[in-house]
């Protein structure tokens, strides 16, 4: 909702950084999840990002579907090699843990891992 306001972050905040989305516990259609990220498309977030993950939705309602969506969008605009996990236990799931904002993370594609690398707090 704050896209396009002067506190939407410029492009170059999300350089190198590792978008996360989840779903809350509202469970949106999967064609909104579709819309957001052909919106982050548009903006050129994607291209600049280095992966993205994905918490599971609660009650793991429209898992398959997010999948299919996001995917959908990544060959859409050809981002094939854009690091993603889905289904992740984050966000507004059960069981969960917590991310930190701001910290340095890597998708580990080969070992099929992600890692906070840093403290979550100084």
């Amino acid at each position: 909702m704050i896209k396009g306001t002067i506190i939407w972050p410029e492009l170059e905040v999300w350089r190198g950084a590792i978008l996360f989305l989840e779903s809350s516990e509202e469970k949106p259609d999967p064609k909104y999840v579709k819309y957001w990220l052909m919106g982050f498309a548009a903006m050129g977030i994607l291209d600049v990002i280095n992966g993205i993950i994905v918490g599971r939705p609660y009650d793991n309602e429209f898992v398959q579907e997010y999948d299919a969506v996001i995917l959908q969008v990544l060959n859409e605009e050809g981002l094939y090699s854009l690091p993603v996990i889905t289904q992740m236990d984050f966000g507004h799931t059960c069981p969960t843990f917590t991310l930190p904002y701001g910290r340095i993370a890597e998708i580990d594609c080969e070992n099929k891992s992600f890692s906070i690398l840093e403290n979550a707090v100084d």
